[in-house]
């Protein structure tokens, strides 16, 4: 007979239940970023059992340690205070760790919609700028240009993801003969671009609320704008896409 789950499993499923991430990624360098592609794997709690995604539903048979049908085993690993540090399972060497602030890999997918919708709306009210409220001083002139331009590494970055297809049909010959591809470092290129984006419209936040002589919405626009902006260079930094030039390594 399959064991049920007995009283308090629910309690203990919840304690472990929660987003992870693989061990079996890039740590350090340009590459790091590549594991925001593969995403996090839920593990989620319900009625005793735990839940991971294409697996049955393991019962916990022992302490922190959890069985399914099949006969895979889930192992949870905790400090000394209690606080689960990793899953061990069926994967081999490999092991999920709970994501955090910084290894989240859904903090830079965020970032970069925000951004990109910021400065979509920012082209958006362009027209209304052009033919109703005209910029009425030099520095609204040059911030206002400063916010537009920002949609630029975006586009940038779009264009090169249109070519990921020559990539993937190179051979693994080909790919390595000059790793990383040229390609991986145009994108950190633009990435980095946008770094240096978001520096200059945090630059501009003082100037947006004492000298553009903007309404009310416009400055919390932009305000927020700027805020996603360096949201986002925070989580490039962090994944490694940025800082990067061609022909300069970290």
């Amino acid at each position: 007979l399959r064991p049920t789950p007995q009283d308090g499993d629910q309690a203990l499923a919840e304690e472990i239940a929660g987003d992870y991430i693989t061990n079996r990624r890039i740590f350090d360098g340009l590459l790091k970023v590549l594991a925001v592609f593969d995403g996090a794997l839920q593990v989620s709690a319900q009625d005793g059992y735990l839940l991971t995604p294409n697996q049955p539903a393991y019962v916990r048979i022992d302490d922190d340690l959890w069985e399914n049908r099949e006969g895979s085993r889930l192992a949870v690993v905790r400090d000394a205070d209690g606080n689960v540090l990793r899953l061990l399972g069926g994967y081999g060497s490999t092991h999920l760790e709970p994501v955090t602030f910084w290894t989240d890999p859904g903090k830079l997918r965020l970032a970069f919609l925000l951004t990109v919708l910021f400065a979509i709306t920012t082209w958006l009210g362009l027209w209304r700028r052009l033919r109703q409220q005209r910029e009425a001083t030099t520095t609204g002139r040059v911030l206002s240009t400063l916010a537009l331009l920002g949609i630029a590494p975006f586009i940038w970055m779009a264009v090169l993801s249109a070519r990921v297809a020559d990539v993937q049909n190179q051979s693994f010959a080909e790919i390595f003969a000059d790793w990383p591809p040229t390609l991986v470092l145009w994108i950190a290129t633009a990435a980095t671009v946008a770094v240096v984006f978001a520096v200059a419209l945090a630059i501009g936040l003082p100037f947006a609320w004492r000298r553009a002589r903007w309404n009310i919405w416009r400055r919390l626009h932009y305000s927020a704008y700027a805020l996603c902006y360096a949201f986002l260079a925070v989580m490039l930094i962090n994944w490694h896409a940025a800082p990067q030039v061609p022909g300069i390594t970290w």
